[in-house]
């Protein structure tokens, strides 16, 4: 009853759902049925949908494997973020990641360096920031936007951040 429930929740929120949350894959999402439905419609998102649901009831991991590795459209080459999310997470998390900066470690940071597609480099964007502290806040008087500009600026100037960081 519970699985009817659910499904009949996402069918409503699927056909009153605004075609602005999709990423290149139509509302139903990634997966298995966005390759064989590629048509941003409704008839064809449900299609697309109750193909990645009878498939994940078959192979349970092949959602999550096709998102993590970049199959199904599922990957980060497809993932479209809200150009000012960066901006609206450092305006919200301004003073723990200035501690954290000084300190060249934190969870604030870490989710910050993922933000900017650092996969993988969390350590080396933490002491890119450590190091560079000074620079990123040059006074007391340092806003978010400010300190983000210099971030990212910063960001484009090391080499090994530069290659590593998706979306500086």
């Amino acid at each position: 009853m519970k699985k009817l429930f659910m499904l009949s929740i996402f069918g409503l929120t699927l056909v009153f759902a605004s075609n602005s949350f999709a990423a290149g894959y139509g509302a139903a999402g990634c997966g298995p049925g966005s390759i064989f439905f590629k048509k941003n419609t409704r008839t064809e998102q449900m299609m697309s949908w109750l193909t990645n649901f009878i498939v994940s009831q078959f192979v349970p991991s092949v959602q999550t494997s096709a998102i993590s590795s970049d199959v199904s459209n599922c990957g980060s080459s497809k993932l479209v973020l809200s150009s000012k999310e960066d901006e609206q997470f450092v305006e919200r998390n301004f003073d723990n990641l200035t501690k954290e900066m000084a300190a060249g470690k934190g969870e604030s940071l870490s989710i910050l360096s993922s933000l900017f597609g650092c996969e993988g480099k969390d350590s080396e964007f933490a002491a890119f920031t450590q190091s560079n502290y000074d620079v990123l806040l040059e006074s007391e008087n340092t806003t978010y936007s400010d300190m983000l500009v210099a971030l990212k600026n910063g960001l484009s100037s090391d080499p090994i951040l530069l290659t590593s960081c998706k979306t500086i």
